[in-house]
């Protein structure tokens, strides 16, 4: 490759980078040190190339320098949107020991079939009908999501991410692929993230998959078609948390069972989860109630007795083990400096 096609290569994997990552050329500046007259001539392929000036734009953008000018470059199918700085810096340093390790962990089994969802129709009625078709067929077979997960052979990696940091991401390179999960979350909402990333498994591991979630009603009659994976990966966890036909029924006879909080912790979920199945089977119907007064009856009846079923925690620790096992074993593959930035990022002490 001569001189002009390393740059123009370069420049390419910089914008891309820069728009994966939710930042522009001002900030890459102004956080690497590095003059904006200098960093707009290696976005535009006009630029000598200097590891001095490209390791802090690389370090800037979370990437390792190496897999900027690698051959097989690898980018992950995850974009970063809105992500604060502090989730921006975590998840990056955790994509950056995946696409290193990739090739060590195991391949997912045949992915169990869902059903299309066409991100043309943006009907709630019709979103929710056909995310209901999938979660039952899948249910029927797999009911737990232990067991759904196990049946797709897809790896879990706990790591620690504050409890006010992301709840989890999937991240895939070719046909290898992880659920990165932040174990510093409740129990509920780590059985809701993980089904969330499963979903995406299933519905969207062809196209790229947010790291945060955008701003939108979900309580709208449509819902805006970039924001369709989103809302379908939500309503597959809810789903699968709360059957429909349960929820059809509390939202058609407006009473809520007496056992409230027992359901609610059979199911290890949450009130809101509960609501907000409630709440998308009642709007279906004539005079809709405000889900401020769904989830206000749901709180009172359930109380505080629901409890927090730890199983889900338990199960995701024991899968992570066998992910840092299969890292681990990679370890004479890296250099000393490289092999820690792995370590550190993937918690592999753990294993």
């Amino acid at each position: 490759m001569d001189a002009d096609a390393v740059k123009q290569t370069i420049a390419s994997r910089l914008r891309a980078e820069l728009a994966r990552k939710g930042l522009t050329a001002t900030t890459l500046a102004s956080d690497s040190g590095i003059d904006r007259s200098c960093v707009d001539a290696y976005l535009r392929a006009r630029r000598e190339i200097s590891f001095a000036e490209l390791r802090p734009l690389c370090e800037t953008l979370g990437m390792r320098l190496m897999n900027l000018l690698s051959p097989s470059f690898h980018a992950p199918r995850l974009q970063y949107r809105l992500a604060p700085p502090k989730d921006r810096r975590r998840a990056s340093a955790i994509e950056n020991a995946f696409v290193l390790l990739a090739d060590f962990l195991p391949t997912p089994k045949r992915v169990p079939t869902v059903n299309n969802v066409s991100e043309d129709e943006t009907d709630i009625a019709y979103l929710l009908t056909t995310i209901r078709f999938s979660v039952e067929a899948l249910r029927d077979r797999l009911p737990t999501v232990e067991s759904l997960y196990e049946a797709a052979g897809l790896p879990l990696l706990p790591v620690s991410a504050g409890s006010d940091g992301f709840d989890a991401f999937l991240l895939s390179v070719g046909k290898r692929a992880v659920v990165c999960v932040n174990r510093d979350k409740p129990p509920a909402r780590i059985h809701f993230s993980i089904l969330h990333e499963m979903a995406h498994y299933l519905f969207h591991r062809d196209r790229d998959i947010p790291l945060d979630i955008l701003g939108e009603d979900y309580y709208a009659d449509n819902i805006r078609p970039e924001v369709i994976p989103e809302y379908v990966a939500n309503k597959f966890a809810q789903q699968y948390l709360i059957p429909f036909d349960l929820a059809e029924e509390i939202a058609a006879h407006r009473k809520l069972p007496a056992d409230i909080h027992c359901l609610i912790a059979k199911q290890r979920t949450t009130p809101e989860v509960l609501a907000n199945a409630v709440f998308d089977c009642a709007r279906l119907r004539p005079h809709t109630p405000r889900y401020s007064e769904i989830i206000q009856e749901i709180k009172r009846a359930a109380g505080t007795g629901w409890g927090s079923d730890r199983s889900v925690v338990e199960f995701v620790e024991a899968a992570g083990s066998s992910v840092r096992q299969a890292a681990t074993k990679a370890q004479e593959e890296f250099s000393p400096q490289v092999w820690r930035d792995i370590d550190a990022a993937w918690e592999l002490g753990n294993a």
